[in-house]
């Protein structure tokens, strides 16, 4: 596994984006061409020997010439130290057909967008046959959508190393009957039969089991005919199956059409005719020696693979310029040739050379001579139209074409995460973390500052009254306890028989009158009706008498006063220490926030000398790293470039980033939101093969046709010649022809931003 900055082959990682027991998923970028993202998949499979290397060399080689609208780009392949690599082309974010199919929640797609994916992987595939490449592990995780929403084939399984997990296959919807008996491993057929339950799922909303659920039972309102082409396409023996995708696909689309079954073998041709190279693309073929000299094109040394050569196509023909222009050099020389032959008779004997010459011949001689004068005063006369003329089309020794390529300046404004969990750089986020620290708890004790005069309360408690003789009348009665203090009974009601309890209250008021049980215990006499006699106790002690005094007491100021001191001092300790642990490079979300924590043995009101209070503080702050979120911005300005520019773009200078602005923090404190503004410039890139293609395309031409020519080229906004030698046309030798890019100055970041 390798970690991000690391390299592998002429590929930086810049982040790992999957990895299973097969291989690991890089995002990377080419060392020449930083800013450009791609995706660079490595092998578990280690080649051991030669022939295995070889092997997966020309295997890769086969992957990497495919160019299909609806094939995902292979752009390279590789072996390091042992361990084979691929290098496609990166889209952001990877959205593949299963996650299309779970969004449904077992639906089926609509009729037209199931026919279309159908038709464009069908179309893929076809293409990839017609080259003898099989896919082997066709399936939905397998088709990604680009930006456009069109599906794209991409994961094609190789021979020379293991592309998916052993414990896979068996539980593989889309593998063949063939192939999960072993009997055949790759097969064209074998692709079909895939590609016709990618189809069942799409139409219906669920993956086919071995003896599959005809189609129209779960989607009632899908077309027959459509059923019973798929059914054909996933039939167990092969021979029952269509004869080859293109039919499978044409009798797909004929039953959309029409609503009647279609006969695979005579169907009309639906399906798209593979694309051919237009005239200014490069093909490659294998190398011969028996290759005629004047047709052999100039190699292409990077990235060609062994034994094969790139020939580019002139757009207008490969040798006729130069054929057309020899021609006209011809014909005008002609016009400077010797003088006319002299005429002579019929025998080949020149007329007159042995008598003189009759007068009679003079008048024809004298037209001649003015004749010749004529002619010769009308080149002379068309000398200023000629000359230019002449040097126009005259192939000059050696030409310089500088081209001003096309250039892209993108300003953009990201929003990124700090969060202080595990960051997920697909949702563009970077990491952030939390610096907290708590001070040792730290006390102090002042003295109460409340003070407060108690008047004297009188005790009060229950006294039982039992009438012995007479009734007790409801009155207040006044007695006197064993231990002399006078009582006085509240009877609210008379008592005849029995006993009632009474409220009771001391005379006194004081400590004195907290009277212990049974202090009441006697027989009483009314005062003015002795005759009348009652039983009267107190069976528990009365409570509630004070003595009047002055108190001290706590005041909340005394409990704030001693918090805000102690508070001030460990608050600054621990901020302190918080921005000690804050790294150079880190920058804090927003001020150190500090939190104290109070505890005192006394409340507020609390009668008491003096209180004692404890006082710990806690000081935390969110920390992130700046030049991760410009780092981010970089990579997310740079997979934008790529995907709206495309691969033929290239950052010139630096991307530069802004700083980070502070936007919003979550309630739990577990994000920070910031955004941040990045901007390059992105200039068109010629690689040397498209040179060499052009050399020879405006090679012998004028500087006029070059022009016109050279501006139609994608990417191509302004064009300069100059030329050395005679003429002024294009050298007739692709060699003779260099070419100038002109410089675009690009953004410079300053150091440290």
């Amino acid at each position: 596994m390798a970690s991000t900055g690391n390299y592998i082959g002429n590929y930086k990682i810049i982040d790992q984006l999957s990895s299973d027991a097969v291989n690991y998923v890089y995002l990377a970028e080419h060392i020449s061409s930083p800013g450009r993202p791609v995706v660079l998949k490595v092998f578990t499979t280690f080649l051991n020997s030669a022939e295995e290397s070889n092997a997966f060399l020309e295997e890769a080689y086969s992957l990497v010439r495919l160019r299909h609208p609806f094939i995902l780009s292979m752009f390279d392949s590789g072996i390091a130290a042992g361990y084979p690599f691929l290098v496609s082309e990166y889209l952001f974010p990877p959205v593949t057909l299963r996650d299309r199919i779970n969004r449904q929640s077992s639906n089926p797609l609509p009729l037209q967008e199931a026919l279309t994916i159908c038709t464009q992987v069908g179309q893929a595939l076809d293409y990839a046959h017609q080259q003898e490449i099989i896919h082997r592990q066709l399936k939905p995780e397998h088709i990604l959508y680009n930006a456009s929403g069109e599906a794209l084939l991409t994961d094609f399984g190789l021979a020379a190393v293991k592309t998916q997990p052993d414990n896979q296959s068996g539980a593989d919807p889309y593998l063949a009957p063939e192939q999960l008996q072993g009997v055949i491993s790759r097969s064209k057929l074998s692709d079909q039969y895939a590609l016709g339950c990618i189809a069942y799922e799409l139409f219906t909303g669920h993956q086919p089991t071995p003896d599959p659920i005809p189609p129209t039972q779960l989607n009632p309102s899908l077309p027959v005919p459509i059923e019973q082409a798929i059914l054909k396409a996933m039939s167990k023996k092969l021979t029952e199956r269509h004869a080859n995708v293109r039919a499978f696909i044409t009798m797909l689309s004929a039953s959309s059409h029409n609503g009647v079954p279609a006969t695979s073998d005579e169907a009309p041709t639906m399906l798209a005719e593979t694309p051919t190279l237009t005239a200014s693309a490069a093909i490659t073929r294998p190398f011969s020696a028996d290759t005629p000299a004047e047709s052999s094109p100039e190699p292409i040394v990077s990235g060609a693979g062994p034994n094969v050569e790139t020939i580019a196509l002139a757009s207008t023909g490969t040798l006729s310029p130069l054929v057309e222009r020899k021609e006209e050099i011809h014909a005008l020389a002609s016009m400077d040739a010797g003088p006319t032959p002299i005429p002579t008779g019929e025998s080949g004997a020149i007329i007159g050379s042995s008598a003189p010459i009759s007068r009679r011949r003079r008048p024809r001689r004298l037209v001649a001579f003015v004749l010749v004068a004529l002619v010769v005063l009308l080149i002379i006369g068309s000398l200023p139209f000629l000359v230019p003329y002449l040097l126009g089309i005259i192939p000059a020794s050696a030409a310089t074409v500088t081209i001003t390529l096309a250039s892209k300046h993108l300003d953009k404004t990201y929003t990124v995460l700090a969060v202080t969990g595990t960051p997920d750089p697909t949702q563009m986020q970077v990491q952030a973390r939390i610096i907290s620290y708590t001070t040792p708890t730290k006390s102090m004790t002042v003295n109460a500052t409340g003070t407060q005069h108690q008047d004297a309360t009188t005790a009060t408690g229950q006294v039982t009254i039992t009438a012995s003789q007479g009734t007790v009348p409801a009155t207040f009665l006044l007695i006197q306890s064993n231990s002399g203090v006078n009582v006085t009974v509240n009877v609210t009601q008379p008592v005849s028989s029995g006993s009632a309890t009474f409220n009771a209250t001391a005379d006194n008021p004081g400590q004195s009158g907290n009277i212990p049980a049974n202090d009441i215990n006697h027989y009483y006499n009314l005062t003015k009706n002795p005759g009348i006699v009652f039983y009267a106790q107190n069976t528990q002690a009365f409570t509630g008498g004070q003595d009047a005094q002055d108190f001290t007491f706590v005041q909340q100021s005394d409990i704030d006063n001693a918090t805000n001191s102690l508070q001030t001092e460990l608050m600054s300790s621990a901020q302190a220490v918080v921005q000690n642990q804050i790294h150079a490079n880190e920058q804090t979300v927003q001020d150190i926030q500090c939190t104290p924590r109070v505890k005192s043995n006394h409340q507020a009101n609390d009668k008491a000398a003096n209180v004692t209070v404890q006082v710990a503080v806690t000081c935390s702050v969110e920390v992130y790293v700046p030049q991760d979120m410009k780092a981010m911005a970089s990579q997310l300005l740079g997979a934008d470039a790529y995907s709206q520019l495309g691969a033929n773009y290239a950052l010139i200078g630096d991307t530069v980033t802004g700083n980070p602005t502070f936007t919003s923090l979550a309630t739990d404190n577990s994000s920070a939101s910031f955004t941040v503004e990045a901007q390059g410039i992105w200039v068109y890139q010629f690689s040397t093969a498209q040179k060499q293609s052009l050399a020879q395309s405006i090679a012998g031409k004028t500087q006029a046709d070059t022009m016109a020519l050279l501006l139609k080229q994608q990417g191509v906004t302004k064009i300069s010649i100059n030329t050395s030698g005679f003429g002024n046309a294009l050298p007739s030798s692709p060699g003779d022809i260099k070419f100038v890019i002109a410089n675009v100055a690009g953004l410079h970041a300053t150091p440290g931003s």
